[in-house]
């Protein structure tokens, strides 16, 4: 899984100015700000968002589309920043904060339509203020804490359970209801919600333990 980051300050610092390529020249000028990268991040928060407020406003297969291709360009970023020789701490800091801003407005947006439940939203809720709290924590200290493969698949799960509720929901507003259709994406979103809760929990408590752990001084 390319999780948009490096072990170092910036590819493009790793090579030669003369061998830059376009992409690293406007990369290095920003300081790691206007790469293509971080271009697809905010397309994908400005679609979900829009996908976001017409779900609340109960057109679900144009809001139901939109979360879908705002969710892919989140996929999509840091296989560009790979391809472009872009990876960078600002382009990771980017994603991260994207991811966080999308999910809690999708938990806040959907909570209020009463599209998910109050105990998910909950969850989920908790699980992001906590690493919230733990990226915070581990950059006072001058700790090193990155998304994880398990943080990347939670939030992977956690929109999978979201759109499984939204597309219940428009289910509910068929004239003739097909209850079995029903019951089959109530079960899929139940499942998915409890499983992403589930290593969600285990993805922040690395998360914890990596921010509130001996510090690199410490350490060595």
């Amino acid at each position: 899984m390319n999780l948009h980051r490096t072990d170092v300050e910036a590819e493009w610092k790793q090579i030669r100015r003369e061998d830059h390529n376009g992409h690293q020249k406007a990369a290095h000028l920003s300081k790691g700000l206007f790469t293509l990268a971080n271009l697809v991040s905010v397309a994908g928060l400005v679609i979900t968002d829009s996908g976001l407020r017409d779900i609340a406003h109960k057109k679900y297969v144009s809001g139901c589309l939109k979360m879908v291709g705002g969710r892919a360009c989140d996929l999509a970023d840091g296989y560009i920043a790979d391809k472009t020789g872009t990876k960078s701490r600002t382009g990771e800091l980017v994603d991260a904060t994207i991811d966080k801003i999308e999910i809690a407005r999708g938990i806040q947006i959907l909570s209020s339509a009463g599209i998910i439940p109050r105990d998910v939203a909950l969850s989920f809720a908790v699980q992001n203020v906590s690493n919230t709290i733990s990226s915070f924590v581990a950059k006072k200290r001058g700790i090193e804490i990155h998304p994880s493969a398990a943080g990347k698949i939670t939030t992977f799960g956690q929109w999978e359970t979201l759109t499984s509720y939204c597309i219940q929901a428009a289910l509910d507003t068929r004239p003739i209801a097909d209850q079995s259709e029903q019951r089959i994406v109530e079960s899929i979103a139940d499942i998915s919600a409890a499983a992403t809760s589930a290593l969600g929990a285990m993805a922040s408590l690395e998360y914890v333990k990596t921010a509130f752990g001996p510090a690199p001084e410490a350490a060595s």
